[in-house]
């Protein structure tokens, strides 16, 4: 399992694949930390699982003890993409130049901002 959203880093490499890397469950805090690294694509991952693109974010929630004897790997990706997908402003949409009386002068969309961008509408691999 993996989540599939394309990264373009800022020194122009871009990866598509993103895979669970590691993964800490404590059972005293119910709390579980995933660590999440971007690769080129899968092929790359599973032959060589050490050739990521040297990006990761780390994500720690509270989990519940039902929730801890669960498949943990899976467990992250949804917690994972629940996260990313909150939305802290939604998108505006464009508005057109309009010729008075009163003039309004034309807006660019501004997109929506989410929790996490980078794996915002990440889709299941």
């Amino acid at each position: 399992m993996a989540l599939i959203k394309s990264k373009t880093l800022p020194n122009g490499a871009t990866g598509t694949y993103w895979r669970i890397t590691s993964s800490f469950l404590d059972t005293t805090a119910m709390q579980c930390t995933w660590t999440i690294t971007l690769f080129t694509n899968k092929t790359i991952a599973d032959a060589t699982p050490t050739a990521s693109l040297g990006y990761s974010k780390t994500f720690t929630f509270p989990i519940t003890k039902g929730e801890s004897k669960c498949d943990i790997r899976a467990q992250g990706y949804n917690m994972i993409k629940a996260y990313a997908n909150v939305v802290i402003a939604p998108a505006i949409p464009a508005v057109a130049a309009q010729v008075g009386p009163p003039a309004v002068a034309a807006k660019a969309a501004v997109p929506a901002v989410y929790q996490d961008n980078d794996l915002a509408q990440a889709t299941n691999a």
